[in-house]
């Protein structure tokens, strides 16, 4: 199961009963589930965009998504989502494409 604004720094955030709903809780095979993870966790020496304000303060996608509000999390992860379920890898993922 994927989840739009992530479990981990979440769930203190948010709350379980929202990190757990159905509208943050989508299907995802497990080998693009990983795919997103790592993307999660990368930073700026394999995301490009990672090199650039405002991202550049942060050491990984997952902790600059991290200091959002819950809709613009939820909105990186349902562009991550469809950027993946659509190329099947998440190279060259660009969140200007989506609006972020």
């Amino acid at each position: 199961m994927h989840h739009f604004v992530e479990q981990g720094r979440g769930v203190a955030r948010f709350g379980m009963r929202a990190i757990q709903s159905i509208a943050n809780s989508f299907p995802l095979k497990a080998d693009l589930h990983q795919l997103t993870s790592n993307f999660s966790s990368s930073g700026h020496r394999l995301v490009d965009f990672m090199a650039n304000p405002p991202y550049n303060r942060f050491t990984t996608v997952r902790n600059y998504v991290s200091t959002l509000s819950w809709q613009k999390q939820w909105e990186w992860g349902k562009a991550v989502y469809d950027y993946v379920i659509m190329n099947g890898t998440m190279t060259g993922f660009n969140p200007a494409n989506y609006g972020l």
